[in-house]
């Protein structure tokens, strides 16, 4: 038997064990609509998944990154911008981005 809030919870937002897979081919925002393709927790979900940026940006910036409109943002104390994303982005598009940035910036 089901919680009442797990019920809640579902019926609003999905099943709790339902993962959300984002592929390097993804478009990461619809251009038509101005709106996000993906969700944002996801987008950060897959960035850590993946060894060379999190090796690139290290892991604690990069574990509680966050988007602040088109901006991904590293979470230290300075609030650097790793990335801006473009409309026609896919997920590989900015981990690219990502890659040519220069860690050392925001090590500081």
């Amino acid at each position: 038997m089901k919680h009442k809030l797990q019920e809640t919870y579902e019926r609003m937002f999905g099943s709790l064990n339902e993962r959300v897979t984002v592929s390097d081919n993804d478009v990461l925002l619809d251009k038509k609509n101005k709106s996000w393709s993906i969700e944002q927790n996801d987008i950060t979900k897959a960035l850590n998944k993946d060894s060379k940026i999190v090796k690139h940006v290290g892991k604690k910036y990069l574990k509680g990154s966050y988007f602040d409109g088109l901006d991904l943002v590293a979470d230290n104390n300075d609030g650097t911008t790793l990335a801006t994303l473009k409309w026609t982005w896919k997920l590989k598009d900015l981990k690219k981005a990502i890659l040519k940035s220069n860690p050392a910036r925001w090590e500081e």
